[in-house]
């Protein structure tokens, strides 16, 4: 039974480590906005100190051995109390005076960031420990490893179908916190039951100790993984499905090939390692035919994408298994470099790539890091002289060849695709086509915006913005005179078409590259009759800077892609704007969305608000595309002269469906998710554009 609770601290520790990076997420959205240098903050802070503490462990039980160690790690776990999770999460509105990722840091270091260091060092240091102990389970510490990684699995695998579905973050805190305590008591119980053998802690016989070659295949090996499955969720998500929650299914892949690679008696087919070189030049092929739309089913790119991640995940991670030290003395070791090799490829692929690459390059990048690994351990391994063993290691040149074909068009200019303008940033992909006269800009496969090209014809507006849909009719609309117009998000700028001289709009835009290629490659802003302000970041940090600022008519068109900033839909959200909004001001959203119906969540803040609610879908036609919007009221007058002259819906009468209202502490998207959307999504694929 000791055995167990080794395994049953191991996997909790994993487990609270993983939800506390969900959790603490969700916090910072409503306080710093959804900018993507706060998700960047958040993502080196992470690596960074799962690194520390990695580092920590690895220094100690080396100078000092793990008899000492123990007593620090039991008098360690409880100095988090003091801090979080001693009391709840606080996390305040950040400094606008300090750089916004400088400030994320600090306050997750000041609020969970000591709880985050000792959680952290609890796999290696329990892995440690029964290696010194007297079980019979000690000859292969290692398997802890795969218990840690079921952990994280769990603990992913629950929060967004199970935590974030029943708990508001409140309630999240307090469980998170509760079953930190318990840990806290394992950990003592384990310092009492589990004691270290001396003889097996004091080995004092000769090692091999691991080469400079080794310890670079542990580096080589961790990076490649982590490249692989993050250029496969950017594949994902970027190019073929941008469908919400699909994140999890890459990071749940690459959990589990550790899982299978470190338990007891480790899992990895035979073929799988002989004939990696054929998965890898299939994998590259992959990315080929991905990129010339060779593919015409949906669920076959994910599955192939999917089945290439594992593979190389297995094959990386049984290889760290095979080419682990020989002796326990290096394990802190090896698993410092194994987190330095995740660290490294997961900046590299997050926050270096974007800015030197328009495609997911990435992909090819981490399978040239596979073939790099794969050519050190068959030149350890195989013979010579073997033809078939040369074949091998010679075709594995294929992959690095492939990617100097993508990457050099993007160096030099020379990509062959007639499009007008490629960007890619930390936000995505975008890019700019003009077909029959028409230009669109494109983010991922989600449309941005349009603009008619055919004389006369330039300022009229296009896409879900025309004259005929929800807000071109309030625009245009006599009824209505709007001296000042809040808007968040540009698009292409369509809406500042509207304006009239003696107007003012504010656009509310969080990438100011959207905002250049407004401006460099449409014209609405140029030509629009009333003045237009750009104002870059967070709508609601914005609003939350600029006080003074009064709305007639606020527009919120945010919510036409996967990733929904649900912060801006929440009670809280809705307060604020209505603080803005001088009397009798409307509140007008667009909800056209492939696969979330947001149309429930609006009614059920609409009626906490005391708003009237009336919705309207539309063609678009002539110049437009359907699109969906709804309008908050406060005005009676209003409400009836939307529902008996301009026929929009009261959909909040005939609409029984209700959900619980969404706060800065409670949003779950799985009952508004639309899976018969999805479905016909899969069934009707065809891909938006290139990567």
């Amino acid at each position: 039974m000791t055995i167990l609770l080794l395994h049953a601290i191991t996997f909790l520790a994993a487990f609270l480590l993983f939800q506390i990076e969900l959790i603490v997420a969700k916090v910072l959205l409503p306080v710093y906005g959804g900018s993507y240098f706060v998700w960047g903050a958040c993502l080196v802070f992470f690596q960074a100190f799962l690194l520390l503490g990695y580092l920590f462990v690895h220094f100690l039980i080396q100078r000092h051995g793990i008899r000492f160690y123990r007593k620090i790690q039991l008098a360690i776990t409880f100095i988090p109390f003091l801090f979080f999770p001693g009391h709840a999460l606080n996390i305040k509105g950040g400094d606008s005076a300090v750089f916004l990722a400088a400030d994320v840091f600090w306050r997750l270091l000041v609020t969970i960031g000591p709880v985050f260091f000792v959680l952290s060092t609890i796999s290696v240091a329990l892995q440690m420990w029964l290696s010194a102990s007297s079980l019979q389970q000690r000859i292969n510490p290692y398997a802890l490893y795969a218990t840690s990684n079921a952990g994280s699995l769990g603990a992913l695998l629950t929060y967004p179908f199970l935590f974030e579905v029943l708990f508001d973050l409140q309630t999240q805190q307090l469980i998170w916190r509760s079953a930190y305590l318990v840990l806290a008591l394992l950990n003592v119980l384990l310092f009492l039951r589990v004691p270290v053998d001396p003889v097996a802690s004091e080995k004092n016989g000769v090692f091999k100790t691991s080469t400079t070659s080794e310890k670079s295949l542990w580096l080589l090996l961790s990076a490649a993984s982590v490249m692989m499955f993050m250029a496969v969720t950017n594949i994902m998500t970027y190019a073929i499905a941008p469908i919400p929650l699909l994140w999890v299914i890459p990071l749940g892949i690459y959990l589990f090939a550790f899982i299978l690679s470190f338990k007891a008696k480790p899992w990895c087919p035979a073929w799988v390692k002989k004939n990696i070189f054929i998965f890898l030049i299939g994998g590259s092929l992959l990315f080929f035919l991905l990129k010339k739309k060779s593919f015409a089913a949906v669920e076959i790119e994910l599955l192939l994408f999917c089945l290439a991640l594992f593979v190389a995940c297995l094959y990386c991670q049984n290889q760290l298994v095979t080419h682990k030290p020989s002796s326990d003395r290096e394990l802190t070791l090896f698993y410092l470099m194994i987190s330095l090799g995740g660290f490294g490829g997961g900046i590299l692929t997050s926050w270096v790539m974007p800015l030197i690459s328009k495609s997911v390059i990435e992909y090819l990048l981490a399978l040239t890091l596979i073939v790099i690994a794969a050519w050190m351990i068959n030149r350890k391994t195989v013979v010579p002289s073997s033809y078939l063993n040369r074949m091998r290691m010679g075709s594995l040149g294929i992959v690095p060849l492939l990617l100097c074909y993508f990457w050099i068009p993007e160096i030099t200019g020379s990509d062959p695709k007639p499009v007008l303008f490629k960007k890619r940033n930390y936000y995505g992909i975008y890019e700019i086509a003009e077909i029959n006269k028409i230009r669109t800009l494109v983010h991922g496969t989600t449309l941005h915006g349009a603009q008619l090209q055919a004389p006369g014809l330039e300022m009229e507006p296009t896409s879900f913005f025309s004259r005929t849909s929800g807000v071109g009719e309030i625009l245009s609309s006599d009824q209505f005179r709007f001296q000042t117009i809040g808007v968040i998000g540009l698009g292409v700028g369509t809406l500042s078409a509207y304006t009239r001289p003696g107007q003012t709009m504010d656009i509310y835009e969080l990438d100011p590259d959207i905002h250049t290629i407004a401006e460099n490659y449409f014209t609405y802003l140029k030509n629009a009759k009333g003045k237009i302000n750009v104002i870059y970041g967070d709508a609601r940090r914005s609003l939350e800077r600029y006080p003074e600022r009064k709305y007639d008519l606020f527009i919120v068109d945010a919510f036409g892609g996967d990733s929904i900033p649900f912060h801006l839909l929440t009670r809280e959200a809705i307060a604020k704007y209505r603080e803005h909004l001088n009397e009798d001001g409307m509140l007008l959203f667009h909800i056209s969305n492939r696969f979330i119906r947001l149309d429930p969540v609006l009614i059920k803040v609409a009626e906490e608000s005391k708003a009237w609610m009336v919705y309207k879908i539309t063609s678009g036609q002539p110049f437009g595309i359907p699109s969906a919007w709804a309008v908050f009221t406060w005005n009676e007058m209003q409400f009836r002269f939307l529902v008996m002259n301009q026929q929009w819906d009261p959909i909040a009468y005939r609409i029984r469906e209700r959900h619980r209202v969404w706060t800065d502490g409670y949003s779950n998207i799985l009952p508004v998710l639309d899976f018969q959307k999805i479905k016909r999504s899969f069934l009707n694929f065809k891909l938006a554009s290139d990567f």
